[in-house]
C-alpha cells in the first residue's frame, strides 16, 4: 500500500510540474511571436531588421520545440495520474476539469492537431466547429476530428466524446 501512495504522490507532483512547464513555455513562445510582430510592424528601415527577424525565427523554433516537449511530458504525467485514479479517485481534482472517467484512457491534454497527424484536410461544413480528415500520411487509418477552439465549448466536447466512448 505504501508503494501505491508514493506512486500517487509522485504522479500528482509530476503532473503539477509538467502543467507549469507547459504554461511557461507557451508564454515564452507567445512572447517571441509578439516580438516578431512588433519587428515586422516597425516602420524604421533599419539595416539589421532582417537579421533580427531571422534571429527571432530561430528563437521561435526553439520555443516551439520546448513547448512540444513540455506537452509530451504533461501527457505522460496525465497518463500516470489516470493509471492511479482507480485506487485514488481523489486525483481527479488534478485532471482536466469535469473530465468524464470514460475519457481517462484516451484524453490527450495540451495536444495540437499538428502534433498528432501528419496529413490534415479541413472538411467543408457549416457547423460551429471545424471537422478535419486526418491520418499519419502513410496510408494508415483515417480519422474525423472535430476541433473545439474555445474553452466554453469544452464541456460539449467532453460530453460528445464520453458518449462516443460509451457507444464504442
Amino acid at each position: 500500500a505504501g508503494v501505491l501512495w508514493k506512486r500517487k504522490d509522485a504522479a500528482v507532483e509530476e503532473f503539477g510540474k509538467a502543467s507549469k512547464r507547459v504554461k511557461k513555455t507557451h508564454g515564452m513562445r507567445d512572447l517571441v511571436l509578439a516580438q516578431i510582430r512588433i519587428q515586422e510592424a516597425d516602420d524604421d528601415d533599419d539595416a539589421d531588421g532582417g537579421d533580427t527577424i531571422t534571429e527571432l525565427g530561430v528563437q521561435l523554433a526553439a520555443r516551439e520545440g520546448e513547448l512540444h516537449l513540455a506537452r509530451a511530458q504533461k501527457r505522460l504525467a496525465f497518463g500516470e495520474l489516470a493509471a492511479v485514479e482507480p485506487d485514488f479517485p481523489e486525483v481527479m481534482v488534478h485532471l482536466e476539469k469535469a473530465l468524464p472517467r470514460e475519457l481517462l484512457g484516451v484524453w490527450r491534454p495540451d495536444c495540437a492537431l499538428e502534433e498528432m497527424f501528419v496529413k490534415r484536410e479541413k472538411l467543408a461544413g457549416t457547423g460551429r466547429h471545424d471537422v478535419w480528415r486526418c491520418s499519419d500520411g502513410l496510408g494508415g487509418e483515417e480519422f474525423a476530428v472535430k476541433e473545439y477552439l474555445h474553452k466554453p465549448d469544452l464541456r460539449a466536447c467532453l460530453r460528445e466524446a464520453a458518449l462516443l466512448m460509451r457507444l464504442r
